[in-house]
């Protein structure tokens, strides 16, 4: 209560919060009276209620608010009030208060879903911070929201002008004249026949301006010739192109559109011309900026939350056997002082083993992108990798599908993954019956696709949702960061990874690569055991 009072002055000094409503949960109705007195000099409106069933009751009423709550309540739990609110409304960011020094009721509150926890006695400073975070937060998530509703819009409409398109031209051009999204019309040979009023919008140049030309009047030069020769090429074969277009503006300006261009055919089956339903996704992107942003605030919250959990357990620990060897240095035998010190050994060596672990989050910031041969790469990881799966009584296999299998990568990165993935589908396969790893690298369309499946523990729906969030684990000894560091990895060379798992069946993480164009070729294959 001290702490709460000294702090007040300090709070007046900070400025206006805005129209922003928060509601305290807490059975101690002078600490409740004391937050509520805090927040109320900043701006802030504030309710209080003193019990799980009176917070749910208020939110069902009117539930657009900040919550800040007890963890320790008569009547219910704050945990309990954490997991109902994360159900009920997930947008809603919960500060928990706990007056425990122990760190397992805050690490319970993270893993729930909880934005922010504070440790009693809670410094005004402090809590008001932790509010005017949690509103910027729930502002993000608010954009995010209008964003996601506009792009499901977007889609919808376009959806509804390709449906259209199947018309015969006449009436289509009576309809497009009205219509939001640009549209442009050309000959068999791409020689402009129409546009309509919405083209000329976007564009700034007017029909008379663009007609009897091809579409390259609006180029950017920002895509290169093979972009535009693929296009061409599907769309002389009949069917129809997809995809974004970065074009430029009668006056030089830049600006991106989402199109759908289809061919039409004629009476005799031939293409007699193309239709292009284009629209301009410059404010749809800006407002997926916002959501991306409001996504980051998700994860800084939750990663800061977890650095503090997992390097103050070790520092508490280290601490703690430092304190009762300079309380017992005089009594305690040699034997035991070396056991108290190796204890702190151990524990500076798993905050070591987590700072390395950030290193690899952040190191590789420029790949070295390179042709790199699967073949040969597998043969010298697996070569490598091998006797220590061997040792641990896993069966390796690995298989080739497809002809061609040089990929575009950094190869540093690509063992680190590869590592990132065995390791795991190794600890999945702890004390499981005849435990095996199979390794698929195959050939798709314009990519090479490296495939690791298991059949370990596997995930819940749950626990898979959650993979690429940093510091969740499954495993009682890992960091969480693992897969996050691996699609990192890949997201710098151009590449993706997906996890699918099954529950007491096993996991697969396919990893896609770019395909490397290239003149080697390979021989069938029928696969490799690698077992020893």
């Amino acid at each position: 209560m001290v702490a709460l009072t000294n702090a007040t002055n300090c709070c007046e000094q900070c400025g206006a919060a805005g129209d922003w409503r928060v509601l305290v949960v807490d059975d101690d109705r002078l600490l409740a009276s004391a937050y509520m007195k805090i927040l109320q000099l900043r701006g802030f409106t504030v309710n209080s209620v003193g019990s799980l069933d009176e917070a749910l009751r208020f939110l069902e009423a009117d539930p657009d608010r900040i919550i800040v709550s007890d963890i320790m309540m008569d009547g219910g739990s704050g945990l309990d009030l954490l997991k109902r609110v994360t159900e009920t409304y997930p947008d809603l960011p919960m500060i928990m208060i706990t007056g425990d020094p122990n760190v397992a009721p805050a690490a319970d509150a993270v893993r729930l879903g909880a934005y922010d926890y504070l440790l009693k006695p809670v410094e005004g400073r402090v809590l008001v911070q932790a509010v005017q975070r949690a509103c910027e937060l729930l502002t993000l998530r608010r954009f995010k929201r209008i964003a996601d509703k506009q792009k499901l819009e977007h889609q919808m409409n376009l959806e509804m002008l390709v449906a259209e398109r199947t018309r015969e031209l006449a009436d289509l051009a009576t309809a497009v004249d009205q219509s939001a999204d640009s549209i442009v019309i050309t000959d068999a040979a791409g020689v402009i026949r129409y546009v309509n009023p919405a083209f000329e919008s976007v564009s700034g140049y007017l029909k008379q301006e663009v007609v009897g030309k091809t579409p390259a009047v609006i180029k950017s030069g920002q895509h290169d010739a093979q972009f535009y020769r693929s296009m061409w090429q599907r769309l002389k074969s009949g069917k129809v192109w997809k995809g974004q277009l970065i074009n430029r503006k009668k006056d030089g300006s830049i600006f991106r559109e989402e199109a759908s261009i289809s061919p039409i055919r004629g009476e005799q089956g031939r293409i007699s011309s193309f239709v292009a339903i284009k629209r301009d996704i410059t404010e749809r992107q800006r407002l997926e900026s916002i959501a991306e942003a409001a996504n980051l605030m998700d994860n800084l919250g939750y990663i800061f939350a977890g650095i503090r959990h997992e390097i103050g357990n070790p520092i508490n620990s280290i601490k703690m056997s430092l304190a009762v060897l300079k309380k017992n240095m005089a009594t305690y035998p040699r034997e035991t002082i070396l056991e108290f010190l190796e204890r702190a050994l151990a524990e500076v060596s798993r905050v070591e083993y987590l700072l390395k672990a950030f290193k690899s989050f952040s190191m590789y910031e420029s790949p070295e992108i390179q042709k790199v041969d699967l073949k040969d790469f597998m043969a010298k990881f697996l070569t490598l990798a091998s006797q220590d799966f061997h040792h641990r009584g896993i069966r390796l296999n690995l298989k080739y599908k497809g002809d061609r299998f040089v990929a575009l990568a950094d190869p540093r990165m690509l063992h680190q993954i590869m590592l990132n993935l065995m390791t795991n589908a190794a600890d999945a396969l702890l004390d499981r019956p005849e435990p095996r790893i199979a390794i698929e690298v195959r050939t798709l369309h314009q990519r090479v696709q490296i495939l690791v499946r298991d059949n370990g523990c596997g995930m819940s729906p749950k626990e898979l949702s959650r993979v690429f969030q940093p510091f969740f684990t499954t495993k009682a000894s890992g960091t969480g960061l693992g897969l996050v560091i691996v699609r990192k990895m890949l997201l710098k060379m151009k590449a993706d990874v997906r996890v699918g798992s099954e529950k007491d069946r096993g996991t697969l993480i396919s990893v896609t690569l770019p395909e490397a164009t290239h003149d080697v070729s390979y021989p069938e294959t029928h696969g490799s055991d690698h077992r020893r």
